[in-house]
């Protein structure tokens, strides 16, 4: 059986979003403000930048300052998702986890081996001693052993 695309599953629709408020004459008037103001920063700053170059022996171009690069967004989430997507996905995450007698190294480990001793190693030993019971003797038993030392 091929295995089926993405394309070929019916959708489950899931609710939409809600639409975003729409900006005030004061947001927007705020913004150009605010935008303009860093316009003139810029500018001034720049100018600095190339006077500073011509004051020296050597005059240099400026390069203008590259803006960062802004973070890569997801694309955005599908409005549906079916269970083809799903068993895609359970396919795709069994594929990837090791059968259990596979063993993936990802780096060597420093093993400690044990080397030979050229010379021995005498260490203290403790010394077992054992005590004699005490044997309470009482009867025929103590009598015996005082007469006869048994």
């Amino acid at each position: 059986m091929p295995e089926e695309t993405l394309l070929e599953v019916e959708p489950i629709k899931i609710k939409a979003k809600p639409p975003k408020k729409e900006r005030t004459e004061k947001q927007v008037e705020a913004t150009k403000k605010m935008l303009g103001i860093l316009k003139d920063r810029r500018e001034s700053h720049k100018k600095a930048q190339e006077e500073e170059a011509v004051k020296g022996d050597v005059p240099v171009a400026v390069e203008p300052v590259a803006p960062k690069p802004k973070a890569k967004k997801l694309p955005p989430a599908p409005e549906y998702i079916t269970k083809s997507h799903l068993e895609l996905f359970r396919k795709e995450l069994l594929s990837s986890i090791p059968a259990p007698g596979e063993r993936i190294i990802e780096k060597e480990v420093d093993r400690i081996v044990e080397k030979p001793v050229d010379r021995i190693i005498e260490r203290p030993v403790e010394k077992v001693v054992e005590r004699e019971k005490i044997v309470h003797l009482s009867g025929n038993a103590l009598l015996d052993k005082i007469f006869f030392g048994k």
